[in-house]
C-alpha cells in the first residue's frame, strides 16, 4: 500500500495535517509517501496539529527501509497570544458568573456600589489567575 500525507508549513515546519491512500500496490517513490498509515492522533484535544515530518539527512535508500525516508516528530503548536488572551477571558468570564448571584444579593440596594464591586471582582480574578494566588483588589 502507498500513502502519501498531506503538509501544511506553519512556523517554518512541516505539519500532518491528513494522508491518503494512493494505490494499494507498490512502494513508495513520491515525495511524502509511506507504505504505512500514519496511526496517532493528528491533532491534540484542542484540535491542535501536532506531528512534524522532515526529510532524514542520515536516509540512505540503498541500505534503509523506503519509510526511514522521513522524521516524523511530536511538536504540538502552540496556542496563539490570541488564543491564550480568549481562554484567560473566558476563565475570568466563567468565574464571575459564578459569583455573581451573591454579589448581587450582597449589593442590591446599591447599583454604584454593585458595578463597583462587579469591576474590582473582575479585576482580581483576573490577577489571581496570572499570580495563582488569591488577592484582595480595590
Amino acid at each position: 500500500m502507498i500513502f502519501q500525507y498531506l503538509t501544511r508549513e506553519i512556523n517554518g515546519l512541516d505539519y500532518i495535517c491528513g494522508s491518503r491512500l494512493i494505490s494499494e500496490k507498490g512502494i513508495p517513490s513520491n515525495p511524502l509517501e509511506f507504505s504505512k498509515a500514519f496511526s496517532k492522533e493528528l491533532c491534540d484535544p484542542d484540535n491542535k496539529l501536532q506531528w512534524t515530518i522532515r526529510e532524514n539527512p542520515k536516509y540512505d535508500s540503498e541500505t534503509d527501509h523506503i519509510d526511514d525516508r522521513y522524521i516524523i516528530e511530536n511538536i504540538p503548536l502552540l496556542p496563539t497570544s490570541e488564543e491564550l488572551e480568549a481562554e484567560k477571558q473566558a476563565a475570568i468570564k466563567r468565574q464571575l458568573v459564578a459569583e455573581l448571584p451573591d454579589i448581587i444579593l450582597q449589593n442590591k440596594d446599591n447599583p454604584e456600589a454593585l458595578a463597583q464591586k462587579l469591576c474590582n471582582r473582575a479585576k482580581q480574578i483576573e490577577v489571581e489567575n496570572e499570580t495563582g494566588r488569591d488577592t484582595e483588589v480595590f
